[in-house]
């Protein structure tokens, strides 16, 4: 099953998605980094290749929207 994030200023499966972080690590605190399945770390520039950053509600609406993605495979998952 694929899922499509269609935001205001990104579009992505849901199934690409392979953690996020957020809070004080980033510039802001309302940001969230997503890093992707094939994201790796940039070694010359010292930070995430391929990430997409997120903002107030655009975060909040891809927290919940990721969310309910995974409880939903894991429901899948369990049930076979």
């Amino acid at each position: 099953m694929s899922i499509v994030f269609r935001g205001r200023t990104e579009i992505f499966s849901l199934s690409d998605v392979g953690w996020v972080s957020k809070g004080p690590a980033f510039k802001k605190s309302n940001e969230i980094l997503i890093i992707f399945k094939y994201t790796y770390w940039d070694y010359e520039n010292e930070d995430w290749a391929n990430a997409i950053g997120l903002e107030e509600e655009e975060a909040e609406e891809f927290l919940n929207r990721w969310t309910e993605y995974k409880e939903r495979i894991s429901q899948e998952d369990v049930s076979g």
